[in-house]
């Protein structure tokens, strides 16, 4: 039954393939939830996505910190062909990373993209609300932009009420495809792409990677070479093959750069429900 209702919800998937294909993480996980989502946690999505896509690199340092070894990762933009078309928040990243001469820490990166609170409004209304109000996801309302409500179109509406459904379901449902229909599980990653790293801290996709990883004869491994050739597909065959250029985000020191805060957009929680009306 589990089966039956996960292949349904893969064919709805497909649905919203043209709105999938227009939309960035960031932008999927404000659209979804626009009075919930903090601004470290776009910022940090936006992060992986932009590396996925071979546009910018971690480099993985260390040094010594009263005499005690201090590891740490700096940020550094990729000349690629991929930066074309970028989207508002995605630019303002990468200015960020090229201001400086020299490789940024995330540390530094944060402080100057984020310095204080109102700059979180900032990053969020300029770059990604307003940019998705352009693609037709939400419709500008000025009175309720000021209490922080933000009011979908129909496409918005459509996009996110399924996508907040069909998350949790893969979510809840990844360990039995892992058992039992691992096809289920590779059709939703040609599918989402970079866009599973919406799921609760990049749940769906960690655990992606832990089971391609168990698989044995990953050079020639059925599952693993069915995957796609994007930019998920390419990540997952390179970190099976044991490259180690290959940043392993789990490993990066993201509390400790700030990107863990749970400052969210809209600080008066009791304004949530009005977002099922809006």
């Amino acid at each position: 039954m589990v089966t039956n209702n996960s292949k349904k919800m893969l064919q709805e998937l497909s649905n919203y393939t043209r709105s999938l294909e227009s939309i960035t993480p960031a932008e999927l996980q404000f659209l979804c939830n626009p009075n919930k989502s903090s601004t470290s946690t776009l910022v940090k999505i936006s992060l992986i996505d932009l590396y996925l896509k071979r546009i910018i690199d971690f480099n993985y340092k260390k040094k010594l910190v009263n005499e005690k070894p201090y590891a740490y990762h700096t940020l550094n933009v990729l000349k690629t062909n991929n930066s074309e078309n970028l989207k508002p928040h995605e630019n303002r990243i990468l200015k960020i990373v090229n201001s400086k001469n020299k490789d940024i820490t995330l540390l530094e990166f944060r402080r100057t993209l984020i310095p204080n609170f109102s700059y979180h409004k900032i990053f969020y209304f300029n770059y990604i609300y307003l940019n998705l109000v352009k693609q037709g996801f939400f419709k500008r309302t000025y009175i309720f932009e000021r209490m922080g409500f933000y009011k979908k179109t129909k496409k918005g509406k459509s996009l996110a009420k399924f996508m907040k459904k069909f998350i949790p379901y893969c979510e809840e449902n990844i360990d039995e495809w892992i058992i039992s229909k691992p096809h289920l599980l590779i059709d939703l990653l040609n599918k989402l792409d970079t866009l599973v790293l919406v799921s609760d801290n990049q749940y769906l996709f960690w655990k992606a990677i832990d089971y391609f990883v168990s698989l044995p004869n990953k050079e020639n491994n059925r599952y693993i070479n069915i995957l796609a050739n994007n930019y998920t597909g390419k990540y997952i065959r390179n970190y099976c093959s044991g490259k180690t250029s290959v940043v392993d985000y789990r490993d990066i020191e993201w509390e400790r750069s700030g990107f863990t805060s749970e400052i969210t957009n809209n600080v008066q929680d009791i304004y949530y429900a009005a977002d099922q009306y809006l």
